[in-house]
């Protein structure tokens, strides 16, 4: 889904508002604690300065002890931040890479590599919190010692008779009030640190991506879905219809339109009715036609990730299906096109991988995949041509038992020369490998290579 561009203005603004209200109520607070500290100091300095400037020297002795000796857990808060930003963008990658992992049947290696993060959060959490609790402790522990040594110092000036009751009661009151009026000061400070940190949820919100879900099957007898192993059965959908989840009606005017993974928009709430058509076997079948015909509906009913509200569908079991959003994980080249955890038999696949990187064409701009790492699934070090080279040579290495393959706007982006180079890969598929090819697209270049053309309108 998409959200309405006054929706994005309205949260930006109230956004904005708030952390301006935030700005503003924090530097009040601080500028009032703050004269607060300096009235108190000020008047246990009055009441007595010896007592005061021993008091001043022990909390700044404690505060620069914590303060060094608090290094290794700012080491530790770092490396927990960097884990729960890892966790939060594997986590997310995997649900926007869901149909991939459904189509390829990766799951084990995405499982695996969530479990392995999540377990490395846990462990550094657990740590982080053993050493903060220990050294909440041993504040306290100070505090009250402090306080002990307050005590014993004022009897000892009263003792002297440098320091009366009625003097040690005030210096009492007022020490209390300072300690508790520095609390609430590195309260304030904490709370507008975290809300600096907040804001950074803004951005994701910005970046916002929902797949599309599939509706429940339920009991429609109508429905007629034929995943079959017989590579000789035509693949058709006969009559096929589907329907999008409805809004809504109190959000219908802040949802315009629904979106595909593929880009297309509906503008109605149907996605397709009626909908037949056949796929000769060993060729290629381009679904021609302009955004929000339903192209790409078309391809991932084929595909089995979408169940149909009514029709007959006839397909493989086995079918592979390429996104037009680039389907990255993390980790390295070698294991996006093996689609497993390779760190442990990285010599039991190189050959595999090798042969899938020289037919996918990016054996060319990659020397070693097994080393070449993507880090970032937002911005990862590869161009969107790059991307769909180390897609295809996924598709090379994991399509011996499909023979059903399904491209989704294969061309976007490309310009005539990589158009050309990768249609002549698709080719390939069909001439060599003898798939059976379908491409969803609206690139009338696509047509000079089908052999089948089913025009949507």
């Amino acid at each position: 889904m998409m959200l309405d561009g006054s929706v994005i203005t309205g949260i930006v603004t109230s956004n904005a508002k708030l952390c301006g209200n935030s700005v503003a109520r924090f530097l009040t607070d601080v500028l009032y604690l703050c004269l607060s500290v300096i009235g108190l100091a000020g008047m246990l300095i009055f009441l007595s300065c010896r007592l005061t400037l021993i008091i001043g020297v022990l909390i700044v002795s404690v505060q620069l002890f914590y303060l060094f000796a608090g290094k290794s857990n700012r080491k530790k808060g770092t490396e927990v931040n960097h884990a729960e930003t890892t966790a939060h963008s594997y986590l997310t990658n995997a649900i926007r890479r869901s149909e991939t992992i459904s189509i390829f049947n990766c799951a084990p290696f995405v499982v695996d590599r969530l479990e392995s993060t999540f377990a490395d959060l846990q462990r550094l959490s657990s740590s982080l919190n053993f050493s903060i609790h220990g050294y909440a402790a041993l504040s306290s522990g100070s505090t009250n010692l402090i306080f002990v040594i307050v005590l014993v110092l004022a009897n000892y000036y009263h003792r002297q008779g440098s320091l009366e009751l009625t003097d040690i009661a005030m210096y009492f009151m007022l020490f209390q009030s300072f300690v508790r009026t520095l609390s609430y000061l590195a309260e304030e400070a904490n709370s507008f640190r975290s809300m600096i940190n907040g804001t950074a949820v803004l951005y994701q919100l910005m970046n916002w991506y929902q797949e599309v879900r599939v509706p429940a099957e339920g009991d429609d007898k109508r429905v007629c879905f034929i995943p079959e192993e017989d590579t000789t059965t035509p693949v058709e959908l006969k009559a096929v219809a589907f329907a999008y989840p409805e809004i809504p009606s109190f959000l219908e005017t802040q949802f315009q339109s629904l979106s595909t993974v593929g880009g297309e928009e509906l503008k109605t709430k149907k996605g397709i009715t009626d909908i037949s058509f056949s796929v000769p076997q060993h060729s290629i079948t381009v679904l021609f036609g302009q955004s929000g015909c339903g192209k790409s509906t078309s391809l991932r009913i084929l595909g089995g990730i979408l169940q149909p509200s009514g029709g007959t569908v006839n397909t493989r079991k086995n079918a592979i299906l390429l996104e037009q959003q680039h389907a990255i994980f993390f980790g390295s080249v070698a294991e996006n096109i093996m689609l497993k955890d390779l760190s442990l038999c990285a010599d039991e696949h190189t050959e595999r991988v090798q042969k899938a990187c020289a037919k996918g064409g990016c054996d060319v701009f990659i020397k070693n995949p097994f080393r070449e790492m993507i880090s970032n699934t937002d911005k990862p070090p590869f161009s969107g041509g790059q991307l769909q080279r180390i897609c295809l040579a996924r598709l090379f290495a994991n399509c011996d038992d499909c023979s059903l393959i399904l491209f989704d706007e294969p061309t976007t982006g490309l310009d005539a020369t990589r158009v050309k180079s990768l249609l002549e890969t698709i080719s390939l598929l069909r001439d060599t490998y003898k798939k059976t090819v379908v491409i969803a697209s609206h690139d009338e270049r696509v047509l000079n290579f089908a052999d089948h053309v089913v025009t949507f309108k």
